[in-house]
Parts: C-alpha cells; sequence; structure tokens
C-alpha cells in the first residue's frame, strides 16, 4: 500500500510532463510553421489543467493567424473560469473576435462575457468601465442610441461638460512646454493669446459627448494645438483617490493647480492607462487637462476618479463654472503615473517563464493597447532573436511596426513572410492585393480561393470576390453572389453598398437603392451610409427626408457643431437664410472661435441685407483666421472700398507692348515691366500680385519662354493666374494652355510678347504664418524697362527694410489703415554675366524686407520646430547601444562624436524628396534609422539626438550655401537652404557636415566657406544671443594637397613616381571616385585623370590608395607612369615641362582685363594649401643647365613660392608652396590678380634644360 501510495506522485508528475511536453511540442511545431502538428498538440494540450489555458490562448491565436479567430467562442470556460485573475487575460485580448471583439454590434458569445463581467466581483471597475463603453457601441451600430446613452453614463467619467481654452501654438509638439496661461487663471473672463494671435477666454459648451470621452476638436477645429480643460468636483469629505486617465494625445493633468499626470510623448491609450494618487478636499476642487496633438482630427481624454480597484467614487459632482478651490502646495517634482496591472502582470509572468511565447504575444498585446510600440518591439525583438522563423511571432511583430508607422521595416517583414511562409492567409492576402494592383484578376481570384480554403467563405472572402468580377467585368457572376452574400449578410455595410449601388445604377431602381438603405438603418447605425442616403433623397427631390436624417444627427450628436452647420447650409441653399442664421449661431456656441463659422453666418446675415451684422461677423472670421480671403473681400464689398489691389500703381499693359512695338535691343529677350506687388494684412496674411510683361526679339527668345514655370509653393499657397496670354504684332491675344503652375505658349513669333499676371495666396499656419519677408532684385541679365516692388503693408504690422546696390527710395502714402511702399527703377543697369561672380541679389539692386525684428525670432521658431525630433525612442535607444555598449566610459567627447559621424556617414544616404519629408520639420529619427535616408536636417537632427544620450552639446545649424550669395539674408527670415551639426568637444567648437558619406569628420565642403548660418539652441527661451553669423572655423581639417614626385628621364621619355597626400574636404573626391573600384579600374579611372595633364600619351603601371575605405583626415595614393615623348629636343639639350599635377592658378576664365563684379573665390578655388616636392633626375651622361629663377608673389592674404635647389649637377628640387585665402575678390582688386596669377603661371611654365 505504501508502495502504491509513493508510486502515485510520480506518475502524476509523469502525466504532467507529458502534457506539458504537448504544449511544449507545438510551440516547436509553430517555431517550424507547422501549424497543422501544433493544432493536434494544442488540442491534446488543453486537455491538461496545467497548460489547458496556456494552449487555448495559443491556439486562439494561431485561429486568428489563420483567420478563423470568429470561430473561437470558449474564452469563459477556458480561460475566464480557470485563471485566478482573468483582468489581464481579458485586457490583453480585448479586440480578440474570441473575446469582445472590435467596436460594433456584439456576438452572442462576446455578449454574453459581457455580462458576466458586469456581474463579476472579481473584475476591477477599469475593465468595467470599458466594457460598459462596449456595450454602449453594440446599442449605437444597432441604432439604439438611448440603450448607449445609458452605457456610456455608467462609466464613471468626469464630465461630461467641460470649459475649453484654445487653441494654442503646438509648433512640432512644443506646446506641450509651454505656458499659456490657463494655469494660473482658472477665472471665466480670463484672457489668453490663441495660436493664431487672436484674444481668447475659457467658454462652456452647453452640450458636450456623453461618450465618456472629451473630444474637444468638436469645439476647437484645429488638427495641431494645445488646448485646456478644466472642470470642478466637489467632493463630500477629504478623501485619497485614484485619478486615472486616457487619452489620444500629449497630457498634463493638475488637481488643485498641482501636476499629478505628465507625458510628453503624443500617443493613443485606452481609458486609465494612467494613473496617480491624489487627494481632494473637502468642496471644490479644480481638474486642469492639457492635451496636445499635431495632425490629429480626433484628439481626446478621459478622467476618472476611483479607488484602488477602480470603481467609481460615489458621491463626487462635476461643474464647469468657476468654483472657488484650495490650491495645493507647488511640487518641483514631475509626477510619475502608477504602472498598468496588466502590464505588470504580463511583465511577471514573462520573467517567470522566459520560454512560454505566449507570454510575449499576451505582453505585446498589452503594449500595442496603449501604442507602447517601442516596449513591444523591444519584446518581440527579443523572442524573435529566440524563434526567428516563428510566423505568430512575425504577425504579432507586424502589427506592432503598422501601429508603429514604420513602413520601411514592415516592407521588410512583409517580404519576409511571403518568402518564409508563402502558404498562410496572411501571404495569400498580400499576394491578392499585390495582384489586384498589377490588375491580374485571374491570378487573384485563385490567390482568394486559397484564402478561402484555410479561413472559409466569410464577409470579408466574399466581399473580395465581387469586387474582383467587378474588376473582370463578370456582371452575372457579381449579380448572382452579391445576390446571395446580401440576404447571407444583410448587415455588412460594404455588401449594403454593393447592393445600393447595384440597384440605382445596375438596375436603374432608384426606389429599390433607398430601401437598401432605409433597410439597412433600421437596426444599423453608420454615419457615411446616412450621409449617402440624405444625398440620395435630395437628388430624388425628397428633401424633407434628407433634413429629417440631418436632424436625427443633430439631436443624437448635439454637442458636435458641423451637425448644425449641415443644417444651416441644407437652408441657405433652400434660400432660406434665417434658418440658416438659428443653425449656424447654434454651431458657434458650441465652437466660439471658429473662423469659418463666422464666415457662413457674415453671408448668412448679408444675404438678409443685414449688413452691419454681417461685417462684424466678417471681421470676426478675420480676426479667428487671417487667411480668409474670400471673407476679406466680402468684407470690402459691404464697406464699399474697393479692392485692395487698386491701391497699386496701375499699367496699361496694352499701350506699353504697343509703344515697343519699334524698340529693339541685343539680347532675345527684354522686360517691359517686372512688377510685384505685395499685401499684407492687419492680421498677417498675405497676398502676392505678380505682373511679367516680356517682348520676344528672336528665335532664341521663342526657347527660352515659350514654357513657363510660376513659382509657388502648393503646399501653402494658393496660385491664381488672371493673364497668360501672348500678344501678337497686330493686337491679336492667344491664351497661355495651363496646367497648374505651366504656362505653355503656343505658336510664338520674334515680335510678339507675353503678358503674364497671377495672385498668390499664403495659407501658412503657425507661429511665423503673421510674419512677412521678402527680397527683390530689379535688375536682370535682359533690360528691363520698368521694375516696381510695392508693399501695401497694414499700419500694425512692423516693417523693416534696406536697399543694396543702390540708393532708391520709396514712395510713401496711405490707403485705408494700410501704408504703400513703392520702389521703381527704370532701365537699370542691365547685368551681364561674368565667370565665377557672385549671384544676382548680392550685386543688382536689391531690396530686402522683413516684420521680423531679430534672429532669435527665427531661432526660437526652429528650436521648437525640431525639439521633438531627437526624442530617443526604441531605433535611437539601440543604435546608442550598438555604438556604446559600454556607455561613454573613458572616451573623449572628440571620440565619441566621431563614433557617431562615422555610423551617420556610413549608413544613411541623403536623400531629399518633397513627399517624403517637410520642408522645415526633421524626421522622426526612427525613421531616418529605419529608412536609412534623410535629408540635411534628418540627418544632423539624428547626430544631435545620439549626441545628448553621449554626453554631447550640439546644436542643429541652419546655413544658406555661399551659392545663394552673401547677402541672401540681410533680413530676418527662414531662407536657409542647408542643416549642419555645430558642437562643442573637449573645449574646441567644430561645425559637422552629415551629408557627405565620403566626408572627413570636422571637414567641410567649398560652399560653406564663410557661408550665413544660425545656432538653433536646444531650448527656445535660450535665444537671447541668436544672431546671423559667417562660418568660419580654425578647428575644420584644412583642405590640403602635398605631392612628392620623382622624374627620371629615359630618352624621350619620363617616368613618374608619385606620392600625394590630400586631406580634409579634398578626400571626399578620390573616395567617391575611387573608393569603390577594383585595382585595375583605378588605374583606368586614375590614367584618365592624369592624361588631361599633358599632351602626350600617358601609361599608368600601377596605382595604390590608403584611407579610402574609413573616414580619416586623409586619403594618400602612390602611382607610377610613363609619358611618352615628353622630352623636347632643341640640338643637343633636351627640355622638360615641370609636371607639377594640380594647377594653382589659370586665367582661362578671367580673361576680361576688367570686371563690374567681385570673384568668388571659394567657387574657383578648393584648396587650402599646395605642397609640392619634384626631384628630377637628368639622364646619364648629363647635367641640368639654365635653372629658373625662384619665384615668390603674394596676394590678399594668398603666398605662393617656387623654389628650384640643385642638389648635384644630375638632380634638381623643385619646391613648391602656395597658401589660399577664399575671400571674395573685389573688382578694384582683379587686376592684382591677374598679375599674381601671371607671375606663378609663368613660373610654372618653364621648362628645365639638360645637356
Amino acid at each position: 500500500m505504501l508502495h502504491r501510495i509513493l508510486l502515485l506522485p510520480a506518475l502524476l508528475c509523469l502525466f504532467s510532463l507529458t502534457f506539458a511536453n504537448d504544449y511544449e511540442e507545438a510551440w516547436k511545431a509553430l517555431h517550424k510553421n507547422d501549424r497543422k502538428t501544433a493544432k493536434v498538440l494544442l488540442e491534446k494540450a488543453m486537455q491538461e489543467s496545467s497548460t489547458s489555458v496556456d494552449a487555448y490562448l495559443t491556439y486562439v491565436y494561431l485561429q486568428t493567424f489563420e483567420g478563423r479567430e470568429t470561430s473561437e467562442k470558449d474564452f469563459f470556460s477556458k480561460v475566464y473560469k480557470k485563471v485566478p485573475d482573468a483582468n489581464p487575460y481579458i485586457y490583453a485580448m480585448w479586440f480578440n473576435d474570441a473575446v469582445l471583439g472590435n467596436y460594433g454590434k456584439k456576438k452572442p458569445h462576446q455578449w454574453e462575457l459581457l455580462e458576466k463581467m458586469m456581474g463579476d466581483g472579481n473584475i476591477n471597475g477599469s475593465m468595467k468601465s470599458a466594457a460598459h463603453y462596449v456595450k454602449a457601441m453594440h446599442y449605437l451600430f444597432g441604432n439604439d442610441y438611448s440603450g448607449a446613452t445609458k452605457e456610456w453614463k455608467q462609466m464613471g467619467s468626469v464630465g461630461p461638460l467641460w470649459q475649453l481654452a484654445g487653441p494654442f501654438d503646438n509648433l512640432s509638439g512644443s506646446g506641450y512646454y509651454k505656458n499659456y496661461g490657463p494655469l494660473e487663471h482658472p477665472e471665466a473672463g480670463a484672457n489668453f493669446t490663441s495660436l493664431s494671435n487672436a484674444s481668447i477666454s475659457w467658454f462652456s459648451p452647453p452640450v458636450m459627448t456623453i461618450e465618456g470621452w472629451t473630444f474637444p476638436h468638436s469645439h476647437i477645429l484645429y488638427n495641431t494645438a494645445i488646448v485646456y480643460a478644466q472642470t470642478f468636483v466637489q467632493a463630500p469629505a477629504d478623501m485619497k483617490v485614484l485619478l486615472n486617465a486616457g487619452v489620444n494625445g500629449s497630457l498634463k493633468v493638475w488637481v488643485n493647480d498641482q501636476p499629478v499626470l505628465a507625458e510628453s510623448k503624443e500617443i493613443v491609450t485606452e481609458l486609465d492607462y494612467y494613473k496617480n494618487y491624489v487627494q481632494l478636499k473637502k468642496g471644490y476642487n479644480r481638474v486642469l487637462v492639457q492635451l496636445g496633438y499635431m495632425d490629429n482630427s480626433s484628439p481626446n481624454f478621459i478622467i476618472r476618479f476611483t479607488d484602488e480597484q477602480y470603481n467609481t467614487i460615489p458621491g463626487l459632482t462635476y461643474t464647469p463654472a468657476y468654483q472657488a478651490y484650495p490650491k495645493a502646495a507647488k511640487v518641483t517634482e514631475e509626477p510619475h503615473s502608477l504602472p498598468h496591472f496588466a502590464e505588470v502582470f504580463f511583465e511577471k509572468k514573462v520573467k517567470a517563464e522566459p520560454n512560454n511565447v505566449v507570454n510575449y504575444i499576451l505582453l505585446s498585446q498589452t503594449y500595442l493597447r496603449n501604442k507602447k510600440t517601442s516596449a513591444a518591439r523591444k519584446l518581440l525583438t527579443e523572442a524573435l532573436e529566440r524563434f526567428k522563423d516563428n510566423s505568430l511571432l512575425r504577425f504579432q511583430f507586424i502589427q506592432c511596426l503598422l501601429k508603429e508607422g514604420n513602413r520601411t521595416l514592415l516592407s521588410l517583414e512583409v517580404e519576409r513572410m511571403k518568402e518564409t511562409d508563402p502558404n498562410c492567409v496572411f501571404t495569400y492576402n498580400l499576394n491578392l492585393q499585390q495582384l489586384k494592383e498589377d490588375e491580374k484578376y485571374e491570378e487573384a481570384m485563385k490567390e482568394l480561393d486559397k484564402m478561402a480554403a484555410l479561413s472559409g467563405e466569410d464577409e470579408d472572402i466574399l466581399v473580395s470576390r465581387i469586387q474582383l468580377y467587378g474588376s473582370q467585368n463578370k456582371m452575372d457572376e457579381l449579380v448572382k453572389t452579391l445576390q446571395d452574400a446580401y440576404n447571407k449578410y444583410p448587415n455588412n455595410v460594404d455588401l449594403v453598398s454593393m447592393m445600393f449601388r447595384l440597384k440605382k445604377n445596375g438596375y436603374k431602381d432608384a426606389k429599390g437603392a433607398l430601401k437598401v438603405y432605409e433597410s439597412y438603418l433600421k437596426q444599423n447605425y453608420n454615419y457615411q451610409v446616412i450621409k449617402a442616403l440624405a444625398q440620395e433623397y435630395n437628388e430624388q427631390g425628397m428633401s424633407d427626408k434628407a433634413l429629417q436624417l440631418f436632424e436625427g444627427l443633430k439631436d443624437k450628436f448635439s454637442y458636435d457643431p458641423d451637425q448644425y452647420m449641415t443644417i444651416a447650409n441644407f437652408y441657405y441653399d433652400k434660400q432660406q437664410y434665417n434658418k440658416a442664421e438659428e443653425y449656424t449661431r447654434k454651431a458657434l456656441v458650441q465652437a466660439p472661435y471658429v473662423a469659418s463659422y463666422w464666415q457662413s453666418l457674415g453671408l448668412e446675415l448679408q444675404q438678409q441685407h443685414k449688413d452691419n451684422e454681417a461685417m462684424e461677423n466678417y471681421r470676426k472670421a478675420l480676426y479667428y483666421d487671417a487667411n480668409k480671403y474670400t471673407a476679406r473681400e466680402q468684407l470690402r464689398e459691404l464697406q464699399k472700398k474697393p479692392m485692395v489691389w487698386k491701391a497699386f500703381p496701375e499699367t496699361d499693359v496694352y499701350e506699353l507692348i504697343k509703344q515697343s512695338a519699334s524698340k529693339t535691343y541685343d539680347h532675345n529677350s527684354y522686360y517691359l515691366l517686372d512688377e510685384k506687388s505685395i499685401v499684407v494684412y492687419p492680421e498677417g496674411a498675405t497676398e502676392e500680385y505678380m505682373t511679367m510683361v516680356v517682348k520676344i526679339i528672336n528665335e532664341k527668345g521663342i526657347d527660352d519662354w515659350k514654357e513657363v514655370n510660376l513659382s509657388y509653393n502648393s503646399n501653402s499657397q494658393y496660385l491664381l493666374v488672371e493673364k497668360a496670354e501672348a500678344v501678337k504684332k497686330n493686337g491679336n491675344k492667344i491664351k497661355a494652355e495651363q496646367s497648374g503652375n505651366q504656362l505653355v505658349f503656343t505658336g510664338l513669333e520674334a515680335g510678339d510678347a507675353l503678358y503674364i499676371k497671377y495672385k498668390i495666396q499664403h495659407y501658412s499656419q503657425g507661429r511665423l504664418a503673421k510674419e512677412f519677408w521678402d527680397r527683390y532684385t530689379f535688375n536682370a541679365y535682359v533690360p528691363v524697362e520698368t521694375a516696381r516692388y510695392s508693399l501695401l503693408v497694414a499700419k500694425n504690422i512692423p516693417l523693416h527694410h534696406t536697399m543694396l546696390n543702390a540708393t532708391v527710395k520709396p514712395a510713401v502714402s496711405t490707403y485705408d489703415d494700410f501704408t504703400l511702399y513703392t520702389w521703381e527703377m527704370k532701365d537699370p543697369a542691365v547685368a551681364k554675366p561674368e565667370k565665377f561672380m557672385p549671384p544676382l541679389n548680392d550685386v543688382g539692386p536689391s531690396l530686402y524686407l522683413s516684420s521680423l525684428s531679430s534672429w532669435a525670432d527665427i531661432a526660437a521658431w526652429y528650436s521648437d520646430l525640431s525639439s521633438s525630433k531627437t526624442e530617443d525612442d526604441f531605433e535611437v535607444k539601440q543604435v546608442y547601444q550598438e555604438l556604446f555598449p559600454n556607455g561613454k566610459g573613458t572616451m573623449s567627447e572628440a571620440e565619441r562624436a566621431k563614433i557617431i559621424y562615422t555610423y551617420i556617414t556610413s549608413n544613411i544616404r541623403y536623400s531629399s524628396v518633397s513627399f517624403r519629408q517637410s520642408a522645415y520639420v526633421p524626421q522622426k529619427a526612427a525613421t531616418t534609422i529605419n529608412t536609412r535616408l534623410g535629408d540635411c536636417k534628418d540627418l544632423s537632427s539624428l547626430f544631435v539626438g545620439l549626441a545628448k544620450m553621449a554626453g554631447i552639446k550640439a546644436n542643429l545649424v541652419l546655413v544658406n550655401t555661399r551659392d545663394n550669395g552673401l547677402h541672401a539674408m540681410e533680413m530676418p527670415s527662414v531662407e536657409f537652404n542647408h542643416c549642419i551639426v555645430k558642437t562643442t568637444l573637449d573645449g574646441k567648437e567644430y561645425f559637422l557636415e552629415l551629408t557627405d558619406n565620403d566626408l572627413p569628420f570636422a571637414s567641410l565642403p567649398s560652399n560653406l566657406y564663410k557661408a550665413a548660418y544660425l545656432v538653433i539652441p536646444e531650448k527656445s527661451s535660450d535665444t537671447a544671443g541668436a544672431q546671423l553669423k559667417y562660418l568660419y572655423t580654425t578647428n575644420r581639417v584644412k583642405d590640403k594637397v602635398r605631392r612628392n614626385i620623382n622624374v627620371t628621364i629615359e630618352g624621350s621619355d619620363i617616368k613618374m613616381a608619385i606620392k600625394a597626400v590630400k586631406t580634409g574636404n579634398l578626400t571626399s573626391g578620390l573616395r567617391a571616385n575611387f573608393g569603390k573600384l577594383t585595382n585595375e579600374k583605378q588605374k583606368e579611372e586614375m590614367e584618365k585623370s592624369v592624361s588631361s595633364w599633358y599632351k602626350n600619351p600617358v601609361k599608368l603601371t600601377s596605382i595604390s590608395f590608403t584611407g579610402l575605405e574609413s573616414l580619416t583626415d586623409s586619403v594618400s595614393f602612390e602611382c607610377k607612369y610613363k609619358v611618352t615623348n615628353e622630352v623636347t629636343e632643341v640640338g643637343d639639350m633636351g627640355m622638360i615641362k615641370i609636371p607639377f599635377g594640380e594647377i594653382v592658378a589659370s586665367i582661362d576664365n578671367l580673361t576680361e582685363d576688367e570686371r563690374k563684379f567681385p570673384i568668388e573665390y571659394w567657387s574657383y578655388e578648393d584648396t587650402d594649401e599646395y605642397e609640392t616636392s619634384i626631384t628630377v633626375q637628368a639622364p646619364a651622361g648629363k647635367t641640368f643647365v639654365e635653372i629658373p629663377k625662384n619665384e615668390n608673389c603674394t596676394f590678399n592674404g594668398s603666398t605662393y613660392s617656387l623654389q628650384f635647389v640643385k642638389k648635384s649637377p644630375t638632380q634638381l628640387e623643385i619646391i613648391r608652396k602656395a597658401k589660399i585665402q577664399r575671400d571674395n575678390v573685389a573688382p578694384a582688386d582683379y587686376a592684382a590678380l591677374k598679375v599674381f596669377f601671371n607671375k606663378i603661371i609663368k613660373a610654372e611654365s618653364k621648362y628645365i634644360a639638360f645637356k
């Protein structure tokens, strides 16, 4: 008996191990993607208590991967009832069909689970609150709004009414760190300054959403902003409670002005994700929320006060009206949120069971519910390092990348899945989408059949099948399949929409089509279907029914001002302007700072001839949005004021053209008129009016002007072409063909004139939108008979201007509330092109204007714009760890900086494409790392981010490269075209160029020599010393050439043995041209290069490089070659020309005797120093004769020396040294430069003689 008792535990252990092995073996099968075997093993493991839960969860994820998750309905019996705490499991699998599925009408097993959760005391209050929301959405999508309302009210949310303030500036997320005043001023009537520079106050919408979550966007219609919401909670006694929050955006929460929650990153969370304990005082307590968001049309938040089990605190009441409250003591610590219960649970599970893969999936799903994509990626990456081919894990990883928006890695993962697991539903679906894009519909249908065989012919499969039939024009199959599918799934909105179109367009049964939508909406709610039905009612003349639908939406969503505006527009179209006014006013009560609503109200009042009221509302529209140009025109019309362009000088263009008939110039074309007129309105909006009248003189002029592109920014400007015509010699006019900003003039002849007039309206948003800057050059490389620049600027706008290279004073007058400035030049000097001359804006008569008072404004703006792009997210942390696996250690700052520099230049390629990148905003560092592509600001931003982590001070630097001239930025503006980095390393200042993958650390390209630059501080508050400077640094690597040459003379040939070293920027070309070539190719390319120095044939025999592979300061090479017939015979004397290699001076492009414009020496010269040592060995039996004289000369800081040293009768050493100063050469110094050059050329053109 004792033996049997002792044997029983051993047997139980054996059985446990056996069943445990079934589960483990199932995962081994999954690691090999043997899902068929895995299913069998999982079904066995589900029978054993120790593995049943994990086996079932794994089985559900497997079914999900295969598109069969809808078949799993046993979560309650197989998980919920078996685990001690079901909360984290339900939370992790919330949106899986086996649990609760996506928001919408619930299936029976899902509804049953919701009911059991509501009655279970072990389910915490947070889960129940979320369950109420799910139930509400079930009722809503079932068209039972009252049922939904009851559920929403049970969520325990603070509200629904709040006071709101906003919008405030949130440039690139920087608003999170700003103080706009609402924290200090909770009182009614407090005034704040909005992002449009308007004065705003707290306002209380009479109706707000009752859906648990608060959606400020309905009342503050900006997609990028900071908004504040406050309410006052009355507590029956002092109490310590949990404040819980969920958010879509960045978040700060204060209670009684004490910060309790803060998250700077904009993420989307579930309710109660953030939480902290707070002390509510008896009586009223202030709750203030700061919500920040960018490019987001649905920012929202939810606040709940609960006990430790997340149950709502009874007895609390809320009012948005200001109440006196006790201010809490100030704290300096940043508030921290308590961890989420589900994350804590599964993090412990992963730690305790590191080999149980299902816990990794559950934890990653938990993370992703709150968009913690970095944490999910890190977790799944660790799992994939062990099980790299497991498609279940790969599928989870793909979901993570989708949430993250990581297109590059997503593309790689998708392709990997297609290769490694070609026979899964996911791959079939990918193939299906590609085949549809490629219009290979027969093959796509076969792929769809494979999907159906695995996952069943469900609704999605049927919709895809019908779409494929339509693409193939197989109407009989389409109709039959659609009818069958619609009868089977009458509540599927895709099938409903298809059936509607079939009835309306296929059967021409308009009434039947209406019934499809009407029938659907009896038991379903879908906003798009309602709008489509309303449109159809209007088209069929049933406007009363359309209005009924609009009224229904308004009643359900009475917090949404757009519902009122829809009805207002309906009545406006019916010319019932008083009714339209009524509903627009209701919209404005809900959203008082929306300019378009004020403009609509103005128009409705204008139609009722209430002109004074209409004008007031147009003014308000412009006050809240200066870019409402139509409202401005309507206002001036009511004020009986002429349009603003009437203020500008008028020219009779056709008379001007007529008078030009007898004129001619020695050019291909010329300007009769070049005119630019600008209006800067009081609120800051800007319009430009451009007029060009050009006379064509000859055929070349036709080629120059037959196609014209009008320059404008389609992202922030609107172009209106008013005139684009050719005026023939007989006065006939022919309109140009136009597409957008492209004009084509057909049938042009010499003697024709072009008349182009267009308007550009600026629609800039943000902090600098109200600012103005511009520049205008009055002359050109062809004659300009009249050049005119006019500026009509509101008197409240500050204006700073300066004129270069001319003394033209503006004519100044007053026009309404504007000041009109007009600068005009008649027949300005024609600029004759000269080699190496500066841009015309540097040397021609040029006007610079700006409303900005200092460069600090620009520095602060760009600091905010770029700051959030250097956050240390997952990829940045990963790269940093790879670069510094042991931390900073004892490395110097310079060593750390070089490691970062080498990483970027070795791994990231320069790429600038407008559809991928913003003009100003750097892309996220993670995007740069993943795509391995970036433009100058992206690469610089990545360096700054990594440098910050490495403890290095680094700043972005905006640059205007030298090819744009020295004077392109005489006034504060954002006309920069490049971005680099300034860093301080071990006490020394360096500038770093990141866009050249072949450039050594701290080297700079030639076009940055004394270029205008502006250092951007890390914080926008640190701009006091910001000023425009010109880049010159003593710590850059100098651009030098050192060349040692041994020349041996053999008969009529010379043999050359060269050892050369190039440093700094000069190494970039060598690496680019030779770094990736084989030695044979290197010889071939070098031979071509060397041959350009000689007239006789060159044969290269050897070449070797050092320093091509790594970004060292220098690249050296050795080569040997022979030049045939290079010795010149004169009697018994032989001569050779000195083979210097590099040319220090040349006058090939400087042939003029005089110059009008400076020489931009940086564009002529790319080298700081030349050092050449040549040793020439005389032929046997011969000695050198007539040794040339030494030469020393200088010019404007540049020095040159050439020395001939006769080491022996048969050996001559030639030493050349040059140090070059690359500053501009003034026209007055041109003659001296030519003298300097000629001395060098003369010295270097001498021959060495021997006999």
